[in-house]
């Protein structure tokens, strides 16, 4: 991965996708919507959090932590990217001999390529470290301390927030973001 030096100023001028459109933001809030919901299975099939009595603060907790998941999703997109297109290179036009089509194609390529791998990327990176911690939370930590309803709230709003906290920092790391 590139290190804060090796990225230069020309690399954070071009926009890489640094204000997604309205579209992507939905597409990131359904995925991280649908992320978020896979620990209910957990909180109603091994700890009996009874479903019918915590449908408003499962309603909850779970908006709140799709949207800072979804939040966390772009962050980390948007440095992961900056990231390859500095670690790699652009097709050049004098490897194509006057061939504009190929040309372009490649540089086609090149993009999708980029843009495919920081959302993988964006999408492996928050989800691991969004489960990993709901169920060490959620099971361990605060399942005998808490109810279970304000534990699926706590433990899903905890991770979600750690999650972009922590693409916060990604932002940070390339310059994007001060303090």
């Amino acid at each position: 991965m590139a290190t804060e030096e090796m990225i230069d100023d020309d690399d954070l001028n071009f926009d890489y996708g640094r204000n997604p459109s309205v579209v992507r933001r939905g597409a990131y809030f359904l995925i991280a919507l649908v992320t978020v919901l896979l620990p209910v299975y957990l909180y109603v099939g091994v700890l009996d959090m009874r479903l019918e009595e915590a449908q408003i603060t499962v309603f909850i907790g779970s908006m709140m932590g799709a949207l800072l998941l979804s939040l966390a999703y772009h962050n980390i997109y948007f440095s992961k990217r900056v990231h390859v297109v500095a670690d790699s290179s652009v097709p050049t036009k004098s490897s194509f001999k006057k061939n504009v089509d190929a040309y372009n194609a490649a540089v086609s390529a090149y993009e999708s390529k980029c843009t495919v791998s920081a959302l993988c990327w964006s999408f492996f990176y928050n989800n691991l470290l969004y489960l990993s911690i709901v169920v060490i939370f959620g099971v361990y930590v605060l399942a005998s301390k808490v109810p279970k309803e304000a534990n699926f709230v706590l433990s899903t709003v905890g991770a979600s927030g750690f999650a972009f906290y922590n693409s916060r920092k990604a932002m940070q790391a390339i310059g994007e973001i001060t303090s």
